[in-house]
């Protein structure tokens, strides 16, 4: 395995580290978070509540009003 000094790639290349921080800061890492975190809300409330529709609207619940939340605060605050 080849060894990268990355203050050195980083000063060769200054245009990497922009394209690396618009990747991160896509809208699609966010909404698979949510969907991820629904999915585990849902597994880890399985066990907890006995009935099969309230285990899968929670999740639904949660998912539906953090995405609402998350547009909210992108409508507020464009630049960020």
């Amino acid at each position: 395995m080849r060894r990268v000094n990355k203050q050195e790639l980083l000063r060769l290349h200054p245009e990497l580290a922009d394209e690396v921080l618009d990747v991160f800061n896509l809208e699609v890492f966010i909404y698979l978070d949510l969907v991820i975190f629904s999915i585990f809300l849902g597994l880890l409330l399985h066990p907890l509540i006995q009935s099969f529709l309230w285990s899968i609207f929670i999740p639904l619940f949660f998912l539906i009003f953090f995405f609402i939340v998350f547009q909210i605060i992108k409508r507020k605050f464009p630049d960020s």
